[in-house]
């Protein structure tokens, strides 16, 4: 009896479940946007949207030919390259502390700073987790 029930729930199921298919491509057909202006607004937008990638392609390829744009490029990659091997000293000196909580509050121009180590040597600065090159 229970069989009985529960393939008959079974096969209906199945029926509701081609019907429920059939309603949504139905649906999917009637929410189709096929109108002239439509199709002509969406062909403006995509020749914008090439127009605008263009410009901005122009623009940063002359950008980067001006001696001005080459300069901070250079400092920035300099400046980026210091940044790295200072956190990479403050790694090498979190690992000479022993492995349990450390805490201080760092007093720089901006402000206090707290900065904490965890014995699994995470390095939290400002309430943001710094990622140590060790």
């Amino acid at each position: 009896m229970i069989h009985d029930n529960l393939a008959m729930t079974l096969k209906e199921l199945i029926v509701m479940k081609n019907d429920l298919k059939e309603i949504k491509k139905e649906m999917k057909q009637e929410e189709k946007m096929d109108s002239e202006d439509y199709l002509d607004l969406r062909s403006k937008v995509k020749d914008l949207k090439s127009s605008l990638k263009d410009t901005e392609e122009e623009f940063m390829t002359e950008l980067r030919s001006t001696e001005l744009y080459q300069n901070l490029l250079e400092s920035k990659v300099a400046k980026e390259e210091e940044v790295g091997k200072k956190m990479e000293a403050i790694g090498k000196l979190l690992g000479k502390l022993p492995q349990k909580h450390f805490a201080m509050d760092v007093e720089t121009e901006n402000g206090v700073i707290k900065m904490e180590a965890q014995p699994e040597m995470k390095l939290y600065w400002g309430g943001r987790i710094l990622k140590l090159e060790t």
